[in-house]
């Protein structure tokens, strides 16, 4: 597991913006968990939640979006300077180069990221092979970061070392946190999101060497950043998603006890939409060409 990681800011600047459509189509899920089994040991086509990766995450009784259960996350509070974890690995069973990941999440009234150093705290990651992705150079997710308000800034990171139009693989590579860039844009929390169920879908595919890749997040049905047309240059290991997690280290740790809960999860190799409608939004593609 990865804690605090130094980021880097590029010098770039916006030449050009492009605005698009985009139109996802609907498949059937390949894995479903509502939790109502009360653990976590639920398996599907491969897909299982890596039970031994599971720090401070359990299936609770607290609240449910359906049912009586869902998944709890719980970030103790924690001295300024301290961080904390609560991450669920998931393992994908088998190599797959296109995933969206939908679930349902509920943020406590008293969720506020502290403005420490460095602020970051993980909402998801998706990589290739099982273990620790500090040897995996093939990764997407989203980090969340600090705003005045205290609310979480959500924007995509690539562990792909960042060139002009491509994300290439070079080794030793920081995170770089291409939304700075740029180049997909980011979404920020409201108050008004607060202590309510919000729709998460996140889709994630690699590039086939077409500048086909694609990193995108749906909020209640609206894709709020995102694009379809990333370019990077495969890693080592191998150009597919295998492993991942929901949620994870925070590096800002939080002042209060903290629970954030998740339920009513789907995967699938296509949109799914709010209450598997699949009914495929129609947003802006962001995407912009950019030089140093």
């Amino acid at each position: 597991m990865l804690k605090k990681l130094s980021s880097i800011s590029l010098p770039i600047f916006s030449i050009l913006s492009c605005l698009c459509l985009t139109n996802p189509s609907y498949g059937a899920p390949f894995f479903q968990d509502n939790f109502e089994s009360g653990d976590k040991l639920h398996t599907e086509n491969g897909v299982a939640w890596m039970v031994g990766n599971g720090g401070r995450v359990t299936v609770s009784s607290d609240t449910a979006r359906s049912g009586t259960s869902s998944l709890k996350f719980n970030y103790p509070a924690t001295p300024l300077g301290t961080d904390t974890t609560a991450e669920q690995r998931f393992t994908l069973g088998s190599p797959r180069t296109n995933v969206y990941i939908r679930y349902y999440i509920k943020f406590p009234s008293n969720y506020k990221i502290r403005s420490d150093s460095p602020s970051n705290n993980k909402f998801i990651e998706i990589w290739g092979e099982e273990g620790n992705y500090s040897t995996d150079r093939g990764l997407m997710g989203t980090e969340a970061w600090d705003t005045p308000s205290g609310l979480a800034q959500l924007g995509p990171t690539a562990y792909m070392q960042y060139n002009p139009n491509r994300l290439s693989y070079a080794p030793g590579a920081f995170y770089t946190h291409i939304w700075w860039s740029g180049i997909l844009n980011s979404w920020t929390l409201q108050a008004s999101d607060l202590n309510k169920w919000l729709c998460f879908e996140w889709h994630f595919k690699s590039d086939s060497g077409a500048g086909d890749g694609a990193l995108e997040l749906f909020v209640n049905g609206i894709r709020v950043y995102g694009s379809t047309s990333l370019k990077y240059d495969a890693a080592p290991v191998g150009n597919y998603f295998k492993t991942g997690y929901l949620m994870g280290w925070s590096n800002s740790g939080f002042n209060e006890n903290t629970d954030i809960y998740i339920d009513d999860v789907v995967m699938s190799n296509s949109y799914i939409g709010p209450d598997n409608t699949a009914s495929a939004p129609q947003a802006p593609n962001f995407l912009r060409i950019v030089s140093y």
